[in-house]
């Protein structure tokens, strides 16, 4: 049992440079449950409610900051207003793959129903079905595939927005034509479930790529004043 001002605050130290603000957050809440449950395992130890509410307060600055970066390179997007809300959906991992479905409660079953996978979410859905791989052995550099399927979700979105050239053999426009990949991606997943389309990595690859001219031509008749909005 650690006891004391001073172990308390070594104690909140070591959390904070121990755990993600994520997890920490997690472990704050817990703790001031007990405290207002006035649960006996949280009375044994000393460790000062004060301590735990600053804790918890600042975690969550540093996962709100962090996200509104996020938001700043995702909303800075070039491709279509509608990509750009898909991709921060992603982010957020609140994309109805099937994993999200069943936390939702709208599906007992949370794998693939293309290829079978446990776990459908939004990583599987974009990088690890077999759609998803077939394009991305085509379009990233060999020596930085495993990276590319391993990288946690979040900052791998974020990185193919941010450093273009980091993953793609070719990284011209990269940020447009990934984005616009991904939201091809989903759209050609759901006209298979739902109206049997065939699926194919050749379809999807055009989809993303024509998606993509679409928008920069698009982009340039707004600097030249010919078109007022894009949707």
């Amino acid at each position: 049992m650690m006891r004391g001002r001073g172990n308390s605050v070594h104690c909140g130290c070591f959390v904070l440079l121990s755990y993600s603000s994520r997890c920490l957050i997690f472990w704050c809440e817990i703790w001031l449950l007990l405290e207002e449950l006035g649960d006996g395992i949280a009375s044994g130890i000393s460790f000062p409610t004060q301590l735990c509410s600053l804790l918890l307060l600042l975690s969550r600055q540093i996962s709100s900051v962090s996200q509104c970066k996020d938001w700043e390179i995702i909303s800075q997007f070039r491709g279509l207003p509608r990509v750009r809300i898909f991709l921060w959906l992603c982010y957020r991992g609140s994309i109805l793959a099937n994993g999200e479905r069943q936390r939702r409660h709208l599906t007992e079953d949370p794998s693939c129903i293309i290829c079978g996978a446990v776990n459908d979410d939004v990583s599987h859905v974009l990088r690890e079905c077999f759609v998803a791989r077939s394009l991305e052995s085509r379009l990233v550099k060999t020596e930085r595939l495993d990276d590319f399927l391993r990288m946690e979700c979040r900052k791998w979105l974020i990185l193919n927005l941010q450093q273009p050239n980091y993953f793609p053999v070719h990284g011209i426009d990269w940020d447009v034509l990934f984005g616009s990949l991904l939201w091809c991606l989903w759209l050609k997943r759901n006209t298979f479930v739902f109206e049997s389309a065939e699926l194919g990595s050749d379809n999807t690859f055009q989809c993303g790529y024509r998606l993509m001219e679409e928008s920069l031509r698009a982009r340039q008749l707004v600097r030249r004043g010919r078109l007022a909005i894009i949707s």
